[in-house]
């Protein structure tokens, strides 16, 4: 399966995930403005979604809008997980001053990509027992990715249905007028 096929398949799959979110999709179409995050941890959240999708088709993830997705998701449904996260950041962001003495935004590609892949494998050197293991929290802030930047636009992701443009998905028909509900029911052709 090619990734832009995958991709596809899996913005698919993040709508209907996101009928669980209606306070934090709520929140992130009404306002690109944090909700919980410091401007510190937004910058940092903004380069971790770059590395772990970078651009599709020339669309990025500050593109889809996927941190404020993030930041939303994380000041109502998810709010019990927001104060691991903000300290796994926190902790992100120590693991790249410590060994480049630069904030992780700031240093390039390759070692942004080398600290990702440690923490996905568990292998930074220093992590907070009181939040989520490594490799736990890295899957976090894949799927928070994944969801902000292929989720229906009314769901507050996918800015302006960006994502879907990147990968070629022209959006759910239904909702665009395109399919009728007796078509969606199967009770008539397509």
């Amino acid at each position: 399966m090619q990734r832009r096929e995958w991709l596809r398949f899996a913005g698919v799959s993040l709508g209907a995930a996101l009928l669980d979110y209606p306070l934090a999709v709520a929140a992130a179409g009404e306002s690109a403005a944090p909700l919980l995050l410091d401007a510190t941890e937004w910058r940092l959240l903004d380069a971790v979604c770059a590395r772990i999708l970078p651009p599709v088709n020339g669309v990025s993830t500050a593109d889809a809008g996927c941190v404020n997705f993030i930041d939303k998701l994380l000041a109502h449904e998810e709010r019990a997980l927001a104060p691991g996260y903000r300290v796994a950041l926190g902790a992100l962001a120590a693991a790249a001053r410590q060994r480049w003495r630069q904030d992780f935004a700031a240093i390039d590609r390759a070692r942004q990509d080398e600290l990702l892949v440690n923490l996905e494998d568990g292998a930074l050197a220093y992590w907070p027992a009181a939040v989520p293991a490594q490799g736990e929290f890295f899957a976090l802030l894949r799927w928070h990715t994944l969801l902000g930047f292929l989720a229906d636009p009314r769901y507050g992701g996918n800015r302006d249905g960006a994502g879907w443009r990147a990968i070629r998905h022209a959006g759910h028909l239904h909702h665009a007028g395109g399919v009728s509900d007796q078509q969606l029911a199967g009770g008539a052709p397509l």
